[in-house]
């Protein structure tokens, strides 16, 4: 157990907040601390530079709905010291997120993210076209992933072995990927104090969800800086296309085992799965060209595109077992769209391309089509690499 106090300068409204890490690797709580810390800096360094006998940028109740709504739940104020717990719901009516704009002056990054917001905007355009990009998944590098993620750094870059014995010093990966059973290992002699580190297919089903959340803070500050002008729409398009690109490969990289896996055929599908993405981010640059969206609904339908990019995680998962599924969470089949929270539970048995594959419903309201999906497909049957049975649709 770990504790983390934080003592922040936002007036009456926390004395201290005490936010619990779970574990070392607790990537996702690490995550909201980080956001926590810069949100609270801002909004002391904008209230701050007011003069004196101007209101403040942000109201007491305004700091509290925007924390509660987008980083944590705090307890009420005047608690001596409570216990904050990681929120990531996020309430697209709130009338904070819709609010006309207030003009402000240039500060903290993180904060602009949530200050500036436009009743409807007309964007700047280019005058020449930039180059379109084209999905180039095998050229995507793990950097960005490695510095998201520095627990699991070098863990796209895995060796495949089937055990463990095969680490010796000739050997610089840290990590290897384990084909049977389908799971990533450091061995002892690769861990600090002796420990074995091992990563499941659970864990991996929490980095598939951690990794859309992790860019939303950068999707909100090129809404903002596409709305005040700072970028035309076509820069907006382009930088749109390379966070679904990376996040796309880095998901699907992640659940197939590694890079020193991926064949062809893995790249193939990959790249389709980004055309898609690419496709779906040209059409909202259009609906946002016409200028009839907020801000707060830029921002919206910008994360949702990115939330797709679980099903390239689904879609590696199923390349890992040799088989293809008939749908997948987040593939836009379902009544709940990119915010299906679902995943795919594969079972490998004897015999080649012999998996039972369950629809699993996970922590979320659900609609529908996944409730239908989660009771037909209980499991769905493939035999030498076939799927049979029923095949729901959204």
């Amino acid at each position: 157990m770990v504790w983390v106090h934080c003592y922040i300068a936002l007036g009456r409204i926390y004395k201290r907040v005490s936010v619990t890490v779970k574990s070392p690797n607790d990537r996702k709580q690490r995550l909201n601390i980080e956001t926590f810390s810069k949100f609270a800096t801002g909004v002391k360094d904008l209230n701050s530079s007011r003069q004196e006998g101007e209101a403040p940028y942000f109201t007491a109740e305004e700091i509290r709905r925007i924390i509660n709504r987008d980083i944590f739940e705090i307890p009420d104020t005047g608690t001596d010291a409570g216990s904050a717990t990681p929120n990531d719901d996020s309430t697209p009516e709130d009338p904070i997120m819709n609010a006309p704009l207030r003009q402000l002056p240039d500060f903290n990054a993180m904060l602009r993210a949530y200050q500036y917001q436009f009743e409807a905007i007309t964007p700047i355009g280019a005058g020449d076209p930039l180059p379109e990009p084209e999905p180039n998944a095998e050229a995507v590098e793990d950097d960005e992933f490695d510095e998201a993620f520095p627990v699991y750094e070098g863990m796209l870059r895995a060796v495949e072995v089937e055990d463990g014995t095969e680490d010796d010093d000739d050997n610089l990966n840290l990590w290897i990927w384990m084909p049977v059973g389908l799971y990533y290992l450091r061995p002892r002699n690769r861990v600090a104090r002796g420990q074995t580190r091992v990563v499941e297919h659970d864990e991996l089903l929490e980095m598939r969800e951690m990794m859309p959340a992790s860019r939303q803070l950068e999707i909100n500050l090129l809404v903002n800086r596409l709305v005040t002008g700072q970028i035309t729409l076509q820069q907006y398009n382009q930088r749109m296309k390379y966070y679904a690109e990376t996040t796309d490969t880095h998901q699907f990289v992640m659940m197939r085992g590694g890079h020193n896996v991926m064949t062809p055929v893995d790249y193939s599908r990959l790249n389709s799965i980004i055309q898609k993405h690419f496709d779906e981010i040209d059409s909202l640059s259009d609906r946002i060209g016409d200028g009839n969206y907020s801000a707060g609904q830029i921002r919206v339908y910008s994360g949702s595109i990115i939330n797709g990019t679980r099903e390239s995680a689904e879609q590696g998962n199923a390349s890992a077992y040799g088989v293809e599924l008939p749908a997948y969470p987040t593939d836009g089949t379902t009544l709940c769209n990119k915010g299906c929270k679902c995943h795919w539970d594969l079972r490998q048995l004897p015999g080649d391309g012999n998996v039972d594959a369950y629809w699993t419903l996970g922590i979320a309201e659900h609609c529908q089509t996944c409730k239908d999906r989660a009771s037909l497909w209980s499991p769905l049957q493939i035999r030498g690499g076939q799927y049979t049975g029923p095949i729901p649709r959204g």
